[in-house]
């Protein structure tokens, strides 16, 4: 019983995570179309300000300005 307790509470923490980042990510994408990022900057911008660790506007148009200043 404690075996299987232990697996539930895995699998949960698994997908609990997973949705959340999943979430995130989404998140991310609409936040750069917002700052006016166009179909081809969306997924650069998104990569930039998640490797930054923080998802907010403000980093999310500092990738954006990074990404046109290539």
């Amino acid at each position: 019983a404690a075996g299987i307790a232990q697996n539930l509470g895995a699998l949960r923490a698994l997908a609990t995570v997973g949705i959340q980042a999943g979430h995130m990510k989404l998140h991310a994408r609409n936040m750069a179309v917002t700052a006016g990022a166009n179909d081809d900057e969306v997924d650069k911008v998104v990569e930039i300000a998640r490797a930054s660790g923080r998802i907010t506007a403000t980093a999310i148009e500092a990738a954006l300005e990074q990404v046109r200043h290539r």
